[in-house]
């Protein structure tokens, strides 16, 4: 839910860094994503819909085709 809050703006939801590739979820540093937070019938088997977002109201993620103009979350190492 705290990644939720960081992308409240006026975005109802945003893209996380998670990709489908083949069957596997990725992060965008290519690490293996084992934890999952999808939304109800999520995600979809839409082979089209490879990204997922977060819903910025309930925290939960759905999957959309990459190319849909979309809020994004970015992180970055503080130092």
């Amino acid at each position: 839910k705290n990644l939720a809050n960081l992308a409240k703006t006026s975005c109802q939801s945003a893209y996380i860094g998670l990709e489908e590739v083949g069957t596997t979820w990725y992060w965008a540093n290519r690490d293996l994503s084992a934890y999952r937070n999808w939304a109800s019938n999520n995600p979809s088997t839409d082979p089209s819909a490879t990204c997922a977002v977060i819903n910025t109201s309930t925290g939960k993620w759905t999957n959309q085709d990459c190319s849909t103009p979309q809020c994004a979350v970015c992180v970055y190492a503080l130092e």
